[in-house]
């Protein structure tokens, strides 16, 4: 937005997104704790990525860019669920979230490499190959 001159748009959608935060959050948060906190946060985000796109639709190929990163959001669900999973099983601790964040870290990357992969997308195999040989010089 900011590039194209739509510095207001840009300002009043971060602004509605910080409001709708903190109102969920105020009406959350007693009674959900801390899912209430991500409740609001990840709302007051979509906000502000909605009404972005909806003011860039002349500027950006949307349909496009949903479906270029739609096997990304894929692979992040699998990782997500698969950590909730860790979650359930190990149950609450600081051990549970160590697992929780080293498996997901695994998970989604791997994902990411399998899905480059099969589809043949070597760009970024190899700025990561470069960047992985850079480290030995």
């Amino acid at each position: 937005l900011i590039p194209h001159k739509k510095d207001f748009v840009f300002l009043i959608s971060v602004c509605i997104g910080a409001v709708l935060n903190v109102v969920i959050n105020m009406l959350c948060i007693p009674h959900l704790q801390a899912m209430g906190a991500v409740i609001g946060t990840i709302a007051a985000e979509v906000s502000v990525c909605v009404i972005q796109i909806f003011f860039s639709k002349e500027d950006l190929p949307i349909k496009q860019i949903i479906v270029k990163s739609s096997p990304y959001i894929v692979i992040g669900a699998g990782m997500c669920i698969s950590c909730r999973f860790i979650g359930a099983f190990l149950g609450k601790g600081i051990y549970t979230l160590i697992t929780q964040v080293i498996s997901g870290i695994f998970l989604y990357c791997t994902g990411i490499l399998i899905y480059w992969k099969i589809s043949k997308n070597t760009e970024y195999l190899e700025i990561i190959k470069g960047r992985l040989l850079s480290f030995r010089k």
